[in-house]
């Protein structure tokens, strides 16, 4: 697991990191890319990167954790009880992950792009767990839509990417508007 930096420099430096890898993978395959390949990329000693990540793997994880926390802090999501995601935010969003175009193509390149998928709903349990009061029971059922929504999201932007941005962030927010404020989703429909 990869360090939670406490000062503001010491994230700065983890952040460093994180970003010569994304360099590093648009450039080759994250399988050939050494942790000394990194290190050297960026001019720091091998020790400053085992100061924030064990391996690797450590670092691709918070890369991906970071980018989506960007996201988070980016976009207000309602998840108390309400679906209320308000267009403003839906705009925000999809602009949010036009503009991470880079970090999506490293990982889409690299096969790394059902992982961004895992991460994201890790990224809700802990939005969730920090909203939880204590003693509240957990709603199964309602905590599925969440999850849904949040995935459902993430799919229409790998989506959105994949086909190379085909539309505005604008009509993207719109067609995820469209889908959220339907009193009721016909599966009928979806399929036909």
């Amino acid at each position: 697991m990869y360090k939670i930096c406490k000062t503001e420099e010491s994230a700065a430096r983890q952040y460093k990191l994180e970003q010569g890898l994304l360099r590093a993978m648009l450039s080759e395959p994250y399988d050939r890319i050494t942790i000394s390949s990194l290190c050297t990329l960026l001019d720091i000693p091998r020790k400053t990167f085992y100061r924030y990540f064990p391996k690797k793997e450590d670092a691709l994880i918070a890369l991906i954790d970071h980018t989506l926390a960007g996201c988070n802090q980016m976009v207000v999501f309602a998840w108390e009880g309400k679906q209320e995601f308000r267009f403003e935010d839906q705009e925000r969003f999809f602009f949010y992950w036009r503009s991470q175009e880079p970090f999506l193509r490293a990982l889409e390149r690299n096969g790394f792009l059902p992982l961004l998928l895992d991460r994201s709903e890790a990224i809700v349990d802990r939005m969730k767990a920090s909203q939880k009061r204590p003693g509240e029971q957990m709603d199964f059922a309602r905590d599925q839509i969440d999850y849904a929504i949040a995935s459902g999201l993430m799919t229409m932007v790998l989506r959105w990417h994949r086909f190379g941005y085909p539309c505005s962030a604008q009509e993207m927010a719109r067609a995820s508007a469209d889908l959220l404020s339907s009193p009721k989703i016909s599966i009928s429909k979806l399929f036909l």
